[in-house]
């Protein structure tokens, strides 16, 4: 397999970066901060109102609460597309970068971006430029090989490197992918990818990186399309709440204990011929019950390529959650990616999902 301009990924985003002309108004960034947090509050504060009125059962307060929830909407897509600012931000010095790289390192490379009017939220915008060049600069460096050793492999001499943005769902993919050696996974130096995984995850984003050997690497980070408010689905581990972003999500599911087999001393399950390692919560965390259950709630969700079950003790239902940082004290504490305040005010907190399988 062979990777051209003609054969990467298309995108609907316009591919002519000519500004129309339309009237537009500056604010200040901690002015959008401001409004942002107070749409929050009142995302908080619907959720309020629904959890009291969902025992009450009135008609006329019901249809009033879904007038509420449909402008409260409303107003929430406003304010998200009002903080949405074009990956060209970050992406239009990359050109330069690639071709004075090339030209030092004694390597032809054709560089081609799309997408680039594709948007995100200004926070995760001023966070994913770094990751992004230190990507690019990895396959550059080691991907891609030099121009005479493409000659006696019998490739063309000059490289290609791609980037991409669309969006997908609630959320924006970004690719990189460059027709070089092909195995990433050996050639990209691990302290670099790891710092990488690190910053991506801290934007609630997923990375995946994957080669053909011979004929390309393939980079794929998947980003929420903002940092404030995300969909979750609240669990129950014995008494504590938690929130597990929809995103990294598959499937959920009610099996007998016995139901679950050992392979190699690590519980797993099998589900449609595919065995899914199994991870208890409980013991993540340290908790201790000893409830015998006949039948568990298993929530699948993926990280990467992969699938685990996480074992749960209850599903309480999907819900639009406001993130907030758990500062400073926890910055040791990489299981969690923030806490969320729900409408009948407890705290449920965020899992990260890919620092809790790591340790598995």
């Amino acid at each position: 397999m062979s990777i051209s301009p003609e054969t990467f990924p298309q995108t609907d985003a316009k591919e002519s970066l000519a500004k129309t002309e339309q009237q537009s108004l500056r604010v200040e960034i901690e002015k959008m901060d401001t409004l942002m947090n107070l749409m929050a509050e009142l995302v908080i504060s619907r959720s309020q109102i629904s959890g009291v009125l969902k025992k009450l059962s009135i008609k006329e307060v019901d249809e009033s609460l879904s007038q509420l929830s449909r402008i409260t909407l409303d107003l929430q897509n406003i304010v998200m597309k009002i903080r949405m600012v074009p990956i060209e931000t970050v992406s239009q010095k990359f050109p330069r970068l690639i071709r004075d790289f090339g030209r030092q390192n004694d390597k032809d490379i054709k560089f081609v971006m799309k997408g680039q009017d594709t948007e995100l939220d200004r926070t995760v915008i001023d966070q994913i430029g770094v990751p992004l060049t230190e990507l690019l600069k990895l396959c550059a460096t080691y991907d891609i090989e030099p121009k005479s050793e493409r000659m006696k492999n019998g490739k063309p001499t000059v490289a290609n490197l791609f980037f991409s943005a669309y969006h997908e769902g609630n959320h924006v993919k970004l690719e990189i992918v460059s027709d070089g050696y092909g195995n990433p996974e050996d050639l990209f130096p691990a302290e670099e990818t790891e710092k990488v995984r690190k910053a991506i995850d801290n934007l609630n984003g997923k990375f995946l990186l994957a080669g053909e050997p011979g004929k390309m690497t393939k980079i794929t980070i998947l980003l929420p399309l903002t940092l404030a408010i995300m969909q979750s689905l609240l669990v129950k581990v014995l008494n504590n709440l938690y929130a597990i972003p929809i995103a990294s999500i598959d499937s959920t599911l009610s099996l007998p204990i016995t139901e679950i087999q050992t392979v190699q001393s690590r519980d797993v399950i099998v589900i449609r011929g595919e065995i899914i390692p199994v991870v208890w919560l409980s013991d993540v965390f340290g908790f201790y019950s000893d409830t015998q259950k006949d039948n568990i709630q298993v929530v699948i969700v993926i990280d990467g390529s992969k699938k685990y079950g996480f074992v749960v003790d209850g599903l309480l239902g999907q819900e639009d959650v406001v993130i907030k940082s758990l500062g400073k004290l926890f910055n040791d504490v990489r299981e969690f990616s923030g806490g969320a305040i729900l409408g009948d005010g407890s705290i449920a907190m965020i899992l990260e999902i890919s620092a809790i399988v790591r340790h598995l």
